[in-house]
C-alpha cells in the first residue's frame, strides 16, 4: 500500500477527524531519463558541491543549509531549529471557511490528493458525516507542507475526499492581452458545432498513450541492442485554403460529406396554397 504523504487532523468547527493524505498521481513518469554519463568508462557522473568564489569543491563537514535574508547573505538554521516552529497546519487542517465548488477555478489548483480517514470506526463516522454536509462545497483551510504553509480546498470526490492545494494569489498570472475578437460567421460557428458534436463522448483517460514515452524506450532498447530502428514516418497537415474550407473538411472526414451538403443547401420555400 501506499504511504501516506501527510498525517494528521482534519478539523471543522469541534469536529476533528484524524486523516492521511496520499498523491493521486505517480510523478515519475514513464519515459526513461537521462543521466551526465562520462562516455570513457560509462559511469554516472556525481553532482559535486562546488564554490565558485573559492574555486573548489565543499567538505561534507563545511556545509550548511542557508536561508536568503538579503543581497546574496545568508543565516545558517539547523533541522532542529526547522523542526521546533509551530506552526498549527503542519498537524490539523483547520477548515475556516466554506464556499460553493463552483467557485473553484481550474486555475487556482497546483496539485490534488486524496484525504482518506484513518480507518477507525469513530474516524469512519465523522468522515462519512462530513460528506454529506459538505457534498457540493468547498471546504478552505491550511496545510503545511514540504516547508510551505499552502491554502488548501477539501471537496466531496466520488463518494470520498479530495484535498486541491492552491495557487496563491501572487503566482497565478493574469490573462494575457488580445486583440478584440470579432462577431463569429453563424454558418462556421454551426459546421464548427457538428465537428464538435462528432467527437463528444466520455473521458477515457486510459485510451491516452505517452507516444513519446514509448517511443524513447524503444530507442533506447534498440540503441543498447546495437540495433537501427526505421524512420518514423512524419504526418505532414493536410493544407486547407480557407477557415471554411478547415471545418467543411473536417465535419466531411468525422461526419460524412453528404451532411455538409445537406447543411449547405437552402431550405426550399413552401408554395402558398392557391
Amino acid at each position: 500500500m501506499a504511504r501516506p504523504r501527510w498525517r494528521g487532523m482534519l478539523t471543522l468547527g469541534l469536529v476533528s477527524v484524524p486523516v492521511y493524505l496520499y498523491a493521486t498521481a505517480d510523478k515519475k513518469g514513464t519515459a526513461p531519463v537521462g543521466h551526465n554519463v562520462h562516455r570513457k568508462c560509462m559511469t554516472k557522473a556525481n553532482t559535486k558541491k562546488w564554490c565558485a568564489k573559492c574555486d573548489l569543491e565543499i567538505p561534507e563537514d563545511e556545509l550548511m543549509k542557508g536561508y536568503d535574508v538579503a543581497d546574496g547573505k545568508f543565516v545558517e538554521l539547523t533541522d532542529d531549529e526547522v523542526d521546533s516552529l509551530k506552526v498549527e497546519s503542519a498537524k490539523t487542517i483547520h477548515i475556516t471557511r466554506v464556499v460553493d465548488v463552483a467557485e473553484l477555478e481550474p486555475l487556482m489548483v497546483a496539485e490534488t490528493n486524496f484525504l482518506i480517514s484513518d480507518g477507525t470506526a469513530a474516524a469512519a463516522e465523522a468522515e462519512a458525516v462530513l460528506l454529506a454536509a459538505l457534498d457540493g462545497k468547498l471546504a478552505v483551510g491550511t496545510l503545511a507542507l514540504n516547508g510551505r504553509e499552502r491554502t488548501v480546498a477539501v471537496m466531496v470526490h466520488r463518494g470520498g475526499f479530495v484535498l486541491h492545494i492552491l495557487r496563491n494569489t501572487e503566482a497565478m498570472k493574469s490573462l494575457p492581452e488580445r486583440v478584440p475578437l470579432p462577431a463569429p460567421n453563424p454558418q462556421m460557428v454551426e459546421l464548427a458545432e457538428m465537428l464538435v458534436a462528432s467527437m463528444f463522448g466520455p473521458l477515457d483517460l486510459s485510451e491516452n498513450i505517452d507516444h513519446y514515452a514509448l517511443g524513447l524506450r524503444n530507442l533506447v532498447a534498440a540503441k543498447f541492442d546495437g540495433v537501427e530502428l526505421p524512420a518514423a514516418p512524419v504526418q505532414e497537415p493536410a493544407k486547407v485554403f480557407s477557415l471554411m474550407d478547415a471545418l467543411k473538411a473536417s465535419v466531411a472526414a468525422k461526419a460524412g460529406p453528404k451532411l455538409v451538403e445537406k447543411e449547405e443547401k437552402p431550405a426550399k420555400k413552401r408554395s402558398k396554397a392557391s
